[in-house]
Formats: C-alpha cells, structure tokens, sequence
C-alpha cells in the first residue's frame, strides 16, 4: 500500500507501483456478454423507433378515434414518447365524406391521450382519457331541410363507410373519458347554399362513458364576458343520438337563440321572447330516414316576457 507523506523530503522515498496491470486480460465470456449487451440495445433502439413511428401511430389514433365517434376522422400528427405520451396534433372528425360545407363537425388543435402502453406494443390502441384542447364544435342547420350535420354521423348516403369487419366477433373499444378546455361550439345555418355563422358559445366540459357502453354523461359549463353562464348535464347515446338532459340558468339571448331549430328561432324572434328559465328535463330524438324528430321539454320561466302579434289571435277566416 502507498504511504501518505507530510514532507516533500520523503516523496521519493518509496517507488510507485501500479494498483492493477496496465493490460487486462479480457475473458471469451466477457467478450460474449459484451456482444449480447449491444445487440439486446440495439434491438431496443429499433423496437422504440418502431412503436414511436409517427405514421403507425397516426393510423391507429385515426382508426380507433372513428370507431369512436362513429364519422372520419383525420390526424395532422402524431408523437409518442416515454416522457410526453401520446400527443395527437391537427385533430378533425368529419360527418360524411360528401365535401360538403357542414361536413367538418368538430377540430382540436391537439389531442392528449392516456393509453394502455402494452396495447400500442400489440398495435392496438385504447385510450383511456382524452384530453381535448382548443376544440370547436361545429353545428350546422339547413335552412331548406332543417336538417342538422351531426344527424348525419353514421347514417345518409354519403356516410363514412367502416372496413368490412371479419367474420369473428369483433370488440368495440370501450368509451373513454373525454375532457374539454377552452372549447367554442360555433351555430350555422346554410341558406341558399352559404354558410352563415350565427353564434357561438365557449363552454368547458367533461364526457364520462356510462357503464354498460354506448352512452356518455356529460356536463357542461358555458362561459361568456360576464362570466359563468347556462350549464347542462345529461345522458347522450351514441347510437341513435337520444338526448336526456337537463339545463340551468338560460337567458333568451342571441347566442341561446341561434342554437334553435329554424321554426322555434322564427316563432322566438316573432313574439319576442325574453327572460331566463331552466329546464328540468330535455329530451331529444332525431328523426332518420325519413321520420320526424320529436322533443319534450318541461321548463321553469324566471321573468319571462312574450309579445303576441294580432295574427295569433284572428281565426284562419280573419
């Protein structure tokens, strides 16, 4: 062992000697672990590449995202990685694929998604929550048929048509929790072929699937420049868009009012209706092919005003 000196006069009074050879002899096994160390990482390297890749990834997120919400859906990017999870950029789900003006639904600037990893390992994937950022929400109204866009999603002629499914049974991905921040639902109309942006709300949100599979809860808060405004919660089903509902804290305003169908905003702007009321229950079904929707809503009126013309007191005759 080498001895501590406290005086330069005795540096020299012992040689060096080395702890170890300058030249280890290096084992067969050694030399085999080695290599099968760097083969194993690199394996994991390319492995990583291959589960990260942003087309792969991209696929399955469009893919399970349009099984999910029952329309087309297109991704602008996709980024997985260990330390962000799944990011899903340029997000837009499409009624049908006819091109048409009211076609475009709903876009988000970006998706977040908490996923099972051992599922995208198997190319799979299931989410778990979403996270929806600066979404929109469009609905859209025509004016000649008083036909709603999202009324299209899964039914018409020019809906999306899914791949034909194997002949063994195939499992629907259970309903993820969706969460919505800073989202603006936009109302339209098209009239005369033009697209009319008539209002829109800002709303925050969260969608929780509803055991049993197919319908969601859904509450909601819409925000205006006053501050928190009308909230709903509910129950939607996914398969044939029945509505249960019920809303709190409406005022007859422009942006209420634009959400409408047509019959009710000109009946509404015709007797001049204003006031607050909530609605204890709102039910809503959506006519297809061919048949009538129908609605029944019981509602509480907080000083409310209505303004009846002369006509709606003559008699056809008058």
């Amino acid at each position: 062992m080498s001895r501590y000196c406290v005086s330069a006069d005795q540096l020299f009074s012992r040689t060096w000697r080395a702890g170890h050879p300058f030249n280890p002899r290096c084992g067969r096994g050694r030399r085999l672990g080695m290599l099968i160390l760097l083969l194993l990482l690199g394996l994991v390297i390319l492995a990583y590449s291959y589960i990260t890749d942003s087309r792969r990834v991209r696929g399955m997120a469009e893919k399970y995202l349009s099984q999910v919400m029952g329309g087309k859906v297109l991704v602008g990017g996709a980024t997985l990685s260990v330390f962000e999870g799944l990011k899903l950029d340029d997000v837009k789900v499409y009624v049908d694929d006819g091109g048409k003006p009211d076609s475009l639904i709903f876009s988000a600037k970006t998706f977040v998604l908490k996923y099972d990893p051992g599922k995208i390992i198997a190319g799979q994937l299931e989410a778990e929550q979403i996270i929806a950022q600066k979404p929109y929400v469009y609905l859209t109204e025509n004016a000649s048929t008083g036909d709603w866009n999202f009324n299209r999603i899964g039914h018409g002629q020019t809906k999306w048509t899914r791949p034909t499914p194997e002949p063994q049974q195939v499992k629907v991905p259970p309903l993820p929790e969706v969460l919505l921040r800073n989202a603006r639902v936009e109302i339209s109309e098209i009239r005369d072929g033009r697209k009319t942006v008539l209002g829109y709300k800002a709303i925050d949100g969260q969608l929780s699937p509803v055991p049993g599979g197919g319908k969601y809860a859904f509450e909601l808060q819409t925000r205006g420049v006053e501050g928190a405004g009308p909230w709903a919660s509910g129950v939607v089903a996914l398969a044939d868009g029945d509505i249960t509902a019920e809303l709190h804290n409406f005022d007859f305003d422009r942006d209420v009012r634009s959400m409408l169908p047509i019959v009710l905003r000109d009946w509404w702007e015709r007797h001049a209706l204003s006031g607050r009321v909530d609605i204890p229950e709102f039910r809503y079904h959506p006519g297809f092919n061919g048949q009538k929707a129908h609605f029944r809503v019981e509602t509480v009126l907080n000083g409310v005003t209505i303004s009846v013309p002369h006509e709606d007191w003559m008699s056809a005759d008058e």
